[in-house]
């Protein structure tokens, strides 16, 4: 049971605005006759939020969608100033990573009732379901998914005497492949991963790890700010296994300082064996004139059989203090369904209805396929913590994944990663 939700939205920015004005916008819900609804999305969504709503002002004469877009550092502090002052949009689309965050700050509106009376309730994408769960009260609405897998080089795995259909399905096997084509030659590596980004390696490694049973943070514990567990025995593992195709010359030394702008260039060029990324990579890598076969499967954990992926995509949620509620909820639930989900299918976009990943997403390919495989085993870490722990570039993700895995010493780099850890969730504790 998710617990320790705050009653004021305290831990958001709000500027001058005061938690009195914030309190006072929550008590509104809103009506449904709108001739203008406002949606607001990061800028990560803008394609495909932009794709549906007009989409639905064709299914709805008379009614105009206004979506703003923010770029993704701006959507925390611009939505708290707005709930605060009263005049937030009608629905936004945030990351699902972000949901604990805003429901610990009590900034959405409970869609319990609505979501659970939806005749596909049960085929929503659990992972990002349970993302915006708290108390056995859903926030915020499954919209769009992106699922992280592993992509790689068949002609690669095939110069280094691997089998092209029989990708990686245990850590050993990932490391071999990576230490074996890493061993081609002719600038030709086996794996990269951005470690000077901590959201991206926890995007392409966290799976791995979760896979296995092991995790950085308490997950089980079902709280809001979870305890660190940058040290699980699980964790240690993985990361001495990184450390090992370092000095096996598996992973790149590029990887090291990467910060998220230089991970794909080798692959799409045939220089790298492997790379873990999301649904949206498969978009440009099969819209591109690749000089190599590719292949698609999910992450893999220690042993045969375990997989895991981590979720991402945007969740939809109104708001307190949202002028026109009701107009809000039939937008997102218009949003989950069969027209919606279908076009953003059509589109290239990973569907959130499990119900329809056979007839319209799967079939397409077998790397939609390994998709929704990943994405049915995928898991969103829960944390109110996430940008500190996670995406920080000075946090605890990218000190252990930079120092861990080119480092000389994994136990001392992780000891130092979780007392970092520990700082920011005692300090969230306490604020």
């Amino acid at each position: 049971m998710r617990h320790s939700r705050t009653t004021l939205f305290r831990l958001i920015a709000l500027g001058t605005a005061t938690a009195a004005a914030f309190s006072l916008s929550a008590c509104s819900s809103g009506g449904g006759d709108a001739d203008t609804l406002t949606v607001w999305t990061r800028s990560d969504g803008e394609v495909y939020t932009k794709q549906l709503a007009e989409m639905y002002e064709k299914a709805n004469p008379g009614l105009t969608v206004d979506v703003t877009v923010l770029p993704n550092s701006d959507v925390q502090q611009k939505l708290g100033s707005a709930i605060s002052s009263g005049n937030p949009p009608d629905v936004v689309a945030i990351d699902v990573v972000k949901a604990p965050y805003f429901i610990n700050a009590g900034a959405f509106q409970d869609l319990t009732e609505r979501l659970d009376g939806l005749d596909y309730a049960d085929d929503l994408l659990p992972a990002q379901v349970d993302a915006g769960t708290f108390e056995d009260k859903k926030y915020t609405s499954p919209f769009t998914a992106d699922t992280s897998v592993l992509y790689y080089n068949k002609d690669l795995f095939r110069q280094a005497g691997l089998d092209p259909e029989a990708p990686p399905t245990t850590w050993q096997e990932f490391a071999t492949a990576a230490d074996s084509i890493g061993g081609l030659g002719d600038d030709i590596t086996g794996y990269h991963y951005s470690a000077g980004c901590g959201g991206c390696a926890a995007f392409a490694l966290a799976p791995m790890v979760w896979a296995s049973g092991g995790d950085f943070i308490d997950a089980d514990s079902g709280a809001l700010n979870p305890d660190a567990t940058f040290t699980d025995p699980v964790v240690t593992e993985f990361i001495e296994l990184l450390n090992g195709m370092v000095a096996d010359g598996g992973i790149t030394t590029a990887s090291q300082t990467d910060g998220g702008e230089n991970y794909g260039g080798a692959f799409e060029n045939g220089k790298l064996g492997m790379v873990a990324s999301g649904s949206f990579y498969l978009n440009t890598l099969q819209s591109s004139d690749l000089p190599f076969e590719m292949g698609v499967t999910p992450l893999p954990g220690k042993n045969a059989g375990e997989i895991s992926s981590m979720v991402g995509g945007d969740v939809l949620a109104i708001p307190e203090g949202a002028k026109n509620g009701d107009a809000a909820w039939d937008f997102v639930k218009w949003a989950t369904g069969d027209d919606a989900q279908k076009s953003l299918a059509e589109s290239g976009f990973t569907p959130v209805r499990t119900d329809l990943y056979e007839s319209d997403y799967s079939s397409k390919g077998p790397e939609q396929a390994a998709l929704v495989e990943a994405a049915l085993q995928g898991q969103v870490p829960y944390t109110v913590s996430f940008n500190a722990l996670f995406s920080d570039p000075n946090g605890p993700m990218v000190s252990l994944m930079q120092a861990g895995v080119f480092g000389d010493d994994v136990d001392a780099a992780s000891a130092a990663a979780q007392k970092t850890a520990e700082q920011i969730v005692t300090q969230n504790a306490t604020e």
